[in-house]
């Protein structure tokens, strides 16, 4: 699948693709292991209706988010407006998700969760090493990893949900032995790694690494 294909297929559902809103972070106890503070600076990528760039607004005054289309930040602010918890609210913009506009060095944590599964292989290192490059030396990058084994490619290569060519999405699952190879390559250093367990049969991965 094109990069441009990619981009409109998440342009065109934009805000409405997450319909069950919860409100709450994936892993609170993974978010704790970070040791936010009140005025740490935190990216979340793909932050889509604001589930949790909501809470960390409350650990943060300085939260910025960047997501793929104009629909969805517009929709995400309405909503956190309208629960009227995010105070001071996030910077949220909008990019390609390939390059982050932000300086080197400038955050002190990363964050991303249900995003890298949804980029090509190639695209997923990309922004890895954008994150490397954004985030400070003493800072965090906290990946969620998809894990389900009908998703993994041998070979290497990338898996989809629905045709490429007429509307569908990468799914591409990592083991953890690939988690570590990926940072390594990229010029990372793993700090941990822990499973989330889906199901009897998936097992994601959260990522903990920095520079």
């Amino acid at each position: 699948m094109e990069h441009s294909k990619w981009l409109a297929w998440w342009r065109d559902r934009g805000a409405s693709y997450f319909t069950d809103k919860i409100w709450k972070f994936s892993r609170p106890d993974l978010i704790d292991r970070l040791k936010i503070g009140p005025t740490t600076s935190i990216l979340e990528l793909g932050y889509g209706y604001g589930r949790e760039i909501e809470q960390f607004c409350r650990l943060s005054s300085r939260v910025a988010g960047l997501d793929l289309s104009e629909s969805t930040r517009t929709e995400a602010l309405r909503l956190l407006e309208k629960r009227g918890r995010a105070n001071p609210m996030p910077s949220l913009g909008v990019y390609t998700g390939r390059k982050i506009p932000y300086p080197d060095n400038f955050f002190g944590v990363v964050y991303s969760c249900y995003v890298i599964q949804h980029l090509s292989r190639r695209h997923a290192m990309d922004l890895m090493r954008e994150s490397l490059r954004v985030v400070n030396l003493e800072g965090h990058i906290l990946f969620e990893f998809f894990g389900d084994p009908d998703f993994h490619d041998d070979n290497g290569g990338d898996a989809f949900s629905g045709d490429p060519d007429f509307g569908g999405m990468f799914n591409n699952a990592y083991r953890p032995s690939e988690i570590q190879t990926a940072i390594e390559a990229i010029g990372g250093v793993l700090d941990w790694l822990e499973p989330w367990p889906i199901n009897n049969s998936v097992t994601n991965w959260w990522a903990c690494f920095g520079k």
